[in-house]
């Protein structure tokens, strides 16, 4: 598997002209040998996975000669979740261990009150940003959250990026929906114009926000 892994997640509420672009931009990132990792939710989780099925399935030969990678793994936390389909290695269920529940608890604010089907979710969300067993972390998690406030599940995974020290990008944020193209240009290829426009303010702090993590994107 490439080591090139992002975690692409979002609230159920996502605009569905914010679904199109996370689509386009996940079918891109897996044409440049992008990783997605999910959590096969409505919305967003299906929008980015819909984009990088989408490329698998029109270039099936790409997976050979070009690294031997898998373009997605939808992570999700027990048996047939949303429908998950069964037999499908693309689709793991999460196997809670204490790391994983530590870094879940601690990222909570009121971890107590949930009951145990959500708190299997939040676990879900910590192998979602660094792998299974912690050992592959993301470069970056991709979403969106209303007004860009971090909030409801995907503002859990933001909180488990930043105790990992993961960059995390809000597409609700037009600073971030310019910066998320820098960074990953930094990793990889020039990508095509993804459907956002930018003022020249915003493309200044998005370079800085960028910059931040330490990476050369020239």
């Amino acid at each position: 598997m490439t080591d090139l892994i992002y975690a692409g997640v979002g609230s159920r509420r996502t605009p569905s002209i914010m679904l199109e672009s996370m689509t386009s931009l996940a079918y891109q990132m897996a044409q440049s040998g992008w990783h997605l990792r999910s959590g096969f939710a409505d919305g967003a989780d299906k929008a980015f996975g819909l984009g990088a099925s989408q490329q698998a399935e029109e270039h099936p030969n790409q997976n050979a000669l070009e690294g031997g990678y898998e373009r997605y793994t939808m992570y999700v936390p027990w048996d047939g979740f949303n429908g998950a389909p069964k037999g499908d290695d693309r689709f793991k269920t999460v196997l809670a261990n204490d790391e994983l529940y530590e870094i879940a608890k601690a990222c909570h604010p009121a971890w107590d009150m949930l009951s145990h089907p959500a708190k299997l979710l939040m676990i879900r969300n910590v192998a979602i940003v660094g792998g299974p067993n912690l050992g592959t972390p993301a470069a970056c998690v991709i979403g969106w959250t209303p007004d860009a406030k971090s909030g409801g599940g995907t503002g859990h995974v933001f909180r488990v990026a930043k105790f990992l020290k993961v960059p995390t990008f809000d597409l609700a944020s037009a600073y971030d929906q310019r910066a998320v193209v820098e960074f990953i240009n930094g990793y990889q290829q020039k990508m095509e114009a993804i459907p956002w426009s930018y003022n020249e303010e915003e493309q200044d702090f998005a370079r800085a926000r960028v910059e931040s993590f330490g990476m050369d994107n020239n």
